[in-house]
């Protein structure tokens, strides 16, 4: 992207991020930082870990973006599976957000109601959202829960194409970046 004529080269995927970045330099500028500079910062910026993070799995590809997850990340990060896996099956998996209070069941349904309305050819919840999917789409073929990763994997490893895009989302607690090494053994054996 350019921003005040200079290219700048963001290293994180989606465009949440391309935002983050411009209001970065946005704040560079109002700073005094000259756009060069913000810029050369920006391209060698560290990815975070399990934020965005696109893994290879045998031809399936895992976008590990399981560090946190709340109902404005969840969406992106649906958009981004959404765009990042056009031609492949989709698959998101979706594990409880947390330190939500009591309008936990909604934001979970809704977000379910966002990810079933979108072109993922798969949705997959664990905890709180397996219990959002069979409130809101109790009978949908396209869905498949469990109440932990692993029951979760096992509803679903079946119905994965060996070149699939899972996007893996969801809080801190519920782990589910414990599915990588488990995908990458079933992507192996394919």
């Amino acid at each position: 992207m350019e921003f005040d004529e200079v290219r700048v080269r963001v290293p994180l995927r989606g465009v949440h991020n391309l935002r983050n970045a411009m209001l970065a330099l946005a704040v560079a500028r109002e700073r005094g930082v000259t756009m060069l500079d913000a810029a050369r910062a920006i391209a060698i910026m560290p990815a975070p870990p399990m934020r965005v993070h696109f893994e290879s799995c045998g031809r399936a590809t895992v976008i590990n973006d399981a560090y946190n997850s709340n109902p404005g990340s969840a969406r992106v990060a649906l958009e981004l599976l959404e765009h990042a896996g056009a031609g492949r099956q989709r698959v998101a998996v979706l594990g409880t957000m947390l330190e939500l209070g009591a309008q936990a069941d909604r934001l979970h349904d809704e977000v379910a109601r966002a990810a079933l309305a979108s072109p993922i050819e798969l949705v997959v919840g664990v905890g709180a959202y397996a219990d959002a999917l069979a409130r809101v789409a109790p009978n949908d073929p396209r869905v498949a829960w469990g109440a932990d990763p692993d029951a979760a994997w096992q509803a679903v490893r079946s119905r994965l194409a060996p070149d699939a895009v899972i996007l893996l989302k969801g809080s801190r607690g519920v782990r589910l970046e414990r599915l990588i090494p488990v995908i990458s053994d079933w992507a192996s054996a394919r």
